[in-house]
């Protein structure tokens, strides 16, 4: 039969009946899917589940559920219209009427709570009946459905069956299992440290990734490189091999020389065959240098998947960061789970090669205090509950800490460190607490939040800035978004320390030498004198900051804050003046930006074009768009069209211009629609405000080319009185962007 979209969410907890796999199978049925076997991420296809149904049968108004974990980004099924995309149907050899829903977040509990809601109607299914779903039915034309888009080992379409229409499913034990794997390669990406000392051996790490930023473990490509004259310790070229699993790290690079190297890596084979390693400073190190990392992440120990033992190996491996620590929620966390995240926080940890932190996260309501990052630094700590939400075992209420300032109650003493951010609820910070947080986290695969940092610094707090991915995929420190949960790349923190311990990075944390990235390994030093950035210091009269960095592609400008203030704005344009408009084409960019607000569904969907009028477009390129699906349709003389959402990051296009002296831009889309001469668009930016939260368009003339590498001091000549925060923030022409924690600095 026809599958019609109607029926109800249904909760409910597991029976005993799950307990044994032939009693399971006996009364609740069993199910199985056609095509057998691995799937391609991101593959368009047909898939047929096949439900059986058990002894019990299943009476008038019962229903079957076909979930998927929380994070699967599977096409949303529709029932509509037969010859769209993900199109579903149900038919059944029994004697009743199915109708069914989808839905993507309530069709369950967490971490199940997405999936197909098949509802029994006008008669009942017996014994031996069969249910026969078809997910992506292509008779009406459609091009079927799209498959999840990351890669995961062990998938399921899990199976759950109300046979008696009580409102408690039993979960079907015997459903369909799969893998969803890897596609091919299609890029190449070079890791390098930030910084060697001179002589010193470093390494390097090349990985492959598909399409959708999966590692391309079937990739055996050979790699030419491309290397600085100085760079000693590496072959000309690599072929990869089935054991490398998509990446290779080689540990024997040296330079004897100081400067800044780069490493060129190539293979013709792929779509995009060159990449170029971040920046490796080379110097005589006497002091702390850079170590790159993720605190806050998850695996399936909470709502995310995978395990923590692959998270911690992602982390050390394909995604070669320096550390990281794990942050299942609190309130999904079982004596079990701390004792496996536990064991593997100790396993992974070794000195001068990877530091794992223990952790998790609070997650109380943000009226409480809101989300923040637990890190131990000792092993065998206890987990304090915000709440026993989804805990059965209620033998440990006593350790439970409702608030924030119950938590701080028992974590004090130097050794815990706790780290407010903006993931689905969003921390409070009406109860921040000096003592016991250093940092506060601006940026995660859930959006680029300024306004956070705003927040702190107009109430005086002296906090750092980090940026981590909040990863829910099991890939700490290298975390792409998917189609449903997440909005941006996820960032990095990197922390200067005298080495790579434990101990050497908690102290650099507690002083806040660190500073936050959207993802890329940008090298960025900020200095008053020899102060570093994290620092509390005095000063009676004019002061002098210097900057120092080393960008992964061109950068566009430094800015140097003092609290909210922007005191001085430096351009990494090279020599040469910005293209003047007239004859020849000139650049603009486009760049839209911003959020709904500080809550969860804060995302803004900015699908539309623009229009030229009085010139004509030559060329026309996206900008920071950031997940596949995402980024221009179509683009002519006259017009563009794009597909994008933002979560206060940026996104958008690059246009070169004929005639831009006399030409008109018209904007369009729902947040914002306007028209603007472009003889405005000068020296300084041309903003639209568009309500929301920082939410805005911006253009900009751009030059053709920016300076990688730039250093330059700037002198506040009259420090205001009382204390300021000076911070910088660098954006690089790609829209990546890095964030000081700032010198905190009081006038004598």
């Amino acid at each position: 039969m026809l599958l019609l979209l109607a029926g109800g969410t249904l909760w409910g907890q597991p029976t005993p009946d799950q307990t044994d796999p032939q009693r399971n199978r006996l009364l609740y049925g069993y199910a199985t899917m056609s095509p057998a076997g691995s799937v391609v991420v991101g593959t368009w296809g047909t898939w047929t589940l096949t439900y059986t149904v058990g002894k019990l049968g299943i009476d008038d108004t019962g229903q079957i559920l076909i979930l998927t974990r929380t994070m699967s980004d599977w096409a949303p099924f529709q029932a509509d219209n037969p010859k769209g995309d993900n199109y579903v149907t149900v038919r059944t050899s029994g004697e009743a009427k199915l109708s069914a829903r989808f839905d993507n977040r309530r069709a369950w509990r967490r971490p199940w709570w997405r999936g197909l809601i098949i509802t029994v109607g006008d008669g009942f299914l017996k014994d031996g009946d069969k249910v026969i779903v078809t997910l992506g039915d292509r008779s009406g034309g459609g091009r079927g459905t799209r498959a999840q888009t990351f890669d995961l080992q062990d998938c399921e379409f899990r199976f759950m069956v109300d046979a008696l229409a009580t409102g408690q499913p039993v979960r079907v034990l015997e459903s369909p299992r799969f893998a969803v794997v890897g596609g091919p390669a299609v890029r190449l990406e070079a890791i390098a440290p930030t910084e060697l000392p001179a002589g010193q051996p470093g390494w390097l790490q090349l990985r492959a990734k598909d399409s959708w930023g999966n590692p391309a473990v079937s990739y055996r490509g050979t790699v030419r490189f491309t290397l600085p004259e100085g760079l000693t310790g590496l072959p000309a070229g690599y072929t990869f091999t089935a054991a490398d699993a998509g990446f290779h790290r080689f540990e024997e690079a040296r330079v004897a020389k100081p400067g800044v190297y780069r490493v060129g890596v190539r293979d013709a084979a792929l779509a995009q065959p060159e990449a170029e390693s971040n920046a490796m400073a080379v110097a005589a190190f006497s002091g702390p240098r850079a170590f790159w990392g993720d605190f806050h992440g998850q695996s399936g120990e909470s709502i995310g998947v995978g395990t923590v033992d692959g998270y911690f190996a992602y982390a050390r491996g394909f995604a070669a960061i320096d550390f990281a620590s794990h942050q299942a929620n609190d309130f999904q966390v079982t004596r079990e789970s701390w004792q496996a995240i536990r064991e593997a926080a100790k396993k992974y940890y070794q000195p001068g090669r990877f530091v794992s932190y223990l952790g998790y996260e609070w997650s109380g309501n943000t009226g409480n205090g809101g989300d923040h990052n637990v890190i131990y630094l000792d092993d065998d700590q206890p987990i304090y509950h915000s709440s026993h939400a989804q805990l059965d075992d209620t033998s440990d209420l006593e350790n439970d800490r409702h608030t924030v300032r119950e938590l701080a109650g028992v974590l004090r003493g130097g050794r815990t460190v706790l780290i407010p951010h903006i993931g689905g609820r969003r921390a409070n910070l009406d109860f921040y607490d000096p003592a016991l947080m250093p940092a506060i986290e601006i940026y995660s695969d859930h959006g680029q939040f300024e306004w956070f940092l705003r927040d702190a610094l107009s109430r005086g707090l002296k906090v750092g800035f980090v940026a981590n991915s909040d990863d829910h995929l099991c890939k700490p420190g290298d975390s792409a978004p998917s189609a449903d949960h997440f909005f941006v790349h996820g960032g990095l923190t990197c922390v200067y320390a005298r080495e790579l311990t434990r101990q050497a990075l908690w102290e650099a944390i507690g002083n806040r030498r660190f500073y936050a990235t959207t993802g890329e390994r940008i090298g960025l030093r900020f200095r008053s004198g020899r102060h570093e950035m994290g620092e509390e210091i005095t000063a009676g009269g004019p002061l002098e900051f210097a900057v120092e960095a080393a960008g992964t592609t061109g950068i566009e400008r430094v800015e140097l804050f003092r609290g909210l203030e922007s005191v001085y704005r430096h351009s990494g344009q090279a020599a040469g003046p910005l293209p003047q408009p007239g004859g020849a084409p000139s650049r603009i960019k486009v760049i839209w930006s911003g959020a709904e607000n500080m809550q969860r569904n804060r995302s803004t969907v900015w699908d539309g074009g623009l229009t030229v009028s009085g010139g004509r477009i030559r060329g026309a390129r996206g900008y920071r768009f950031d997940y596949p699906t995402e980024g221009i349709l179509d683009w002519d003389g006259n017009r563009v069209t794009w597909q994008s959402r933002t979560a206060g990051d940026e996104d958008g296009v690059i246009l070169d211009i004929e005639g831009l002296d006399g030409a008109t831009l018209s904007f369009d889309t729902g947040p914002a629609r306007f028209s603007v001469a472009l003889r405005q668009v000068t020296g300084e930016d041309w903003v639209h405000a568009a309500g929301g939260l920082d939410r805005r368009v911006v253009l900009r003339r751009v030059a053709g080319h920016y300076l990688r590498d730039l250093g330059f001091t700037w002198t506040d000549r009259q420090v205001p009185s009382g204390t300021s925060a000076y911070w910088v923030r660098l954006l690089q022409e790609d829209g990546a962007v890095a964030w000081s924690s700032p010198i905190f600095v009081t006038r004598r």
